[in-house]
């Protein structure tokens, strides 16, 4: 969806004719605000693998050029970018990276920036939830796994394998994979629009939720994070959340 709505955007500023695929989960306000801009959008499948698989037969069947969300070595230099940032912003290197992980076109990116300004020794907290533990599992096994099916609330991490590009990274950097619940997920969203005044989706609600949870403290106290150094936590996505659905989350969840 969040890349649905920039494709989108992006298209109409070029006036390039766009068709654009998302599940069917994907929220009907969502929905609305990518037709809005002239694209042309297609409903299919209940996950995202699903909706890459008929955007792959769209493009082949009208000679189109796919351009996938997050597997793409444009993408992650796109994404890089946010080092830039980063970097100019905090006056020392973090004791972590919190960042939640889907296809992993953001971690790429993230990594990329992280080496290009000497971050290689930081080390790289990744937050899935536990249905959606596609980057976990495949750094577990050293390669790339793909998970059977992709089930809970945070279906922006909804991908059942990342981009293959993380195995080679799996060498080159170090990482601490935490598990969520959902649960814990819709917390951080409500803690953290109580704390900042920001509404953020679940996905996101993973990466914060490892810091509300109490889980960063407990990879600290083991020493794997340097507790007396800051920690950067990268929160992204949101356009998919409303109030409304905030409270329809918490209520689901009893919070």
């Amino acid at each position: 969806g969040n890349a649905g709505i920039a494709m989108a955007y992006a298209t109409y500023k070029l006036g390039v004719k766009c068709t654009i695929v998302v599940p069917c989960p994907t929220p009907q306000h969502l929905q609305d605000a990518i037709v809005e801009f002239g694209t042309n959008l297609v409903v299919r499948g209940q996950i995202w693998n699903d909706a890459e698989d008929a955007a792959k037969e769209i493009a082949k069947e009208t000679g189109g050029l796919y351009l996938p969300p997050f597997d793409h070595p444009d993408v992650w230099q796109g994404n890089s970018s946010i080092m830039d940032e980063i970097q100019s912003q905090i006056p020392e290197k973090p004791g972590a990276v919190i960042v939640a992980v889907g296809g992993a076109g953001l971690l790429l990116g993230l990594l990329q920036g992280m080496h290009r300004y000497s971050w290689s020794d930081v080390p790289v907290i990744t937050a899935e939830t536990h249905g959606t533990k596609s980057f976990a599992e495949t750094f577990h096994a050293g390669e790339l796994v793909t998970l059977p099916t992709i089930t809970g609330i945070a279906k922006c991490l909804g991908a059942r394998a990342v981009a293959s590009e993380c195995v080679k990274w799996l060498k080159k950097h170090t990482f601490h994979p935490v598990l969520l619940e959902d649960r814990e997920a819709i917390s951080a969203c409500v803690q953290f629009a109580d704390d900042h005044r920001t509404l953020v989706q679940p996905a996101c609600g993973a990466g914060l939720a490892v810091a509300y949870s109490g889980k960063l403290k407990e990879l600290q106290q083991k020493g794997v994070i340097d507790s007396d150094k800051p920690i950067v936590i990268i929160v992204c996505g949101g356009y998919s959340v409303t109030h409304q659905l905030l409270q329809s989350w918490k209520n689901d969840y009893n919070l």
